[in-house]
């Protein structure tokens, strides 16, 4: 019984170091509530979950499987707190600093985008997106819900093996991104054989109406009515490529010799009507790089005709750290008007292999 009696002493100066602990509990749950009230607040539809990989193909889910969040604020959003979860058991707490930039894009997987390119943020195996039907919700540091998604294929989603499903641009907000009819899957190639656009806009989706066909501007009264067949028509037709023209940064243009390229990494690229979109990610931030659209005025005479293009960057000496990621256009009208009557063009970027039809 002595024993227990020294365990008893024990027990009192447990006591003792249980009210030191007690003490030490308050001053750290008191470090800690100081902790989360630094961290800043965010209201619904600061940030939009604008696309996500359920079910890769050229890596295995373990690996390849993300989503993509765009800040939709003009601030900078530091997600150090925020957290991923779903309706069921599945939750990650981000444990870092993850900046999206305003009006910018973040991708947080469990490792790999393609089969190279990391993800801003891993959560590991924390956050599954299973193939058919679940949810992805993000809250901020104090429980705030700032976007969800619920996807179900029996509801209409549409998710395919290998290709991410995507929101339309049109329908960028915390709202509309819960309809279904307002997604689609990615027809844009990345890396080794999947589809996706991450860090970069999406591409129209053909199902969303007006917006993602361009009815009003191809089928609408301007090309029907009077202005498609009198002068304005000519004028419409050349708002139709003026639009395009008004966006892109340049034109192709005949280069020889091939200026030497400082380093970057294309993202995407794709073409659309006249112009070639691609996005690129280089190191640095602090200035203004330039990118040329290159092509060594040669036609390879098969059937389509092909032609191999050459992106140049110039980096300024960029002394900062960062790795901005940039979306560039360029009209290809100059590689039409190279051959003498309609047809297909193919286009050969980097990895890309791309159709210009004409």
């Amino acid at each position: 019984t002595g024993d227990d009696d020294d365990t008893g002493d024990d027990d009192d100066t447990g006591d003792d170091d249980d009210d030191t602990g007690d003490d030490d509990d308050d001053t750290a749950g008191d470090d800690d509530d100081d902790s989360a009230a630094d961290l800043p607040a965010a209201s619904e539809g600061d940030l939009v979950i604008t696309e996500f990989m359920a079910d890769p193909d050229d890596l295995d889910d373990n690996t390849g499987e993300w989503f993509e969040v765009y800040n939709t604020t003009a601030d900078d959003i530091d997600l150090l707190g925020w957290t991923i979860a779903d309706t069921d058991s599945d939750s990650h707490e981000i444990a870092e600093s993850v900046v999206v930039p305003a009006s910018g894009y973040a991708v947080l997987g469990k490792e790999l985008v393609g089969d190279s390119t990391t993800v801003d943020y891993q959560h590991g195996n924390q956050i599954d997106l299973a193939n058919s039907e679940d949810e992805i919700i993000l809250s901020d540091p104090h429980g705030t819900e700032v976007d969800a998604v619920s996807y179900d294929v029996s509801q209409g989603w549409p998710l395919v093996a290998g290709a991410s499903t995507q929101l339309d641009p049109a329908y960028r907000n915390a709202q509309d991104n819960d309809d279904a009819a307002n997604w689609c899957s990615s027809s844009l190639s990345w890396g080794a054989g999947d589809f996706g656009s991450p860090w970069t806009s999406n591409e129209a989706c053909a199902t969303g109406g007006d917006d993602d066909t361009g009815d009003d501007d191809d089928t609408g009264d301007d090309d029907t009515g009077d202005d498609d067949t009198g002068d304005d028509d000519t004028a419409a037709d050349d708002d139709d490529s003026g639009d395009e023209g008004a966006a892109v940064d340049g034109a192709v243009a005949e280069c020889s010799p091939m200026p030497v390229s400082d380093g970057f990494t294309y993202l995407s690229a794709s073409i659309s009507g006249d112009v070639l979109e691609t996005t690129v990610q280089y190191s640095g931030g602090c200035a203004t790089h330039t990118f040329e659209l290159c092509w060594n005025g040669m036609l390879l005479l098969s059937l389509p005709a092909q032609a191999t293009l050459q992106l140049i960057h110039t980096d300024p000496g960029d002394a900062c750290d960062g790795t901005p990621t940039e979306d560039l256009t360029f009209d290809l009208s100059p590689l039409r008007d190279s051959v003498s009557s309609p047809g297909e063009i193919v286009v050969h970027l980097d990895t890309y292999t791309m159709s210009y039809t004409f």
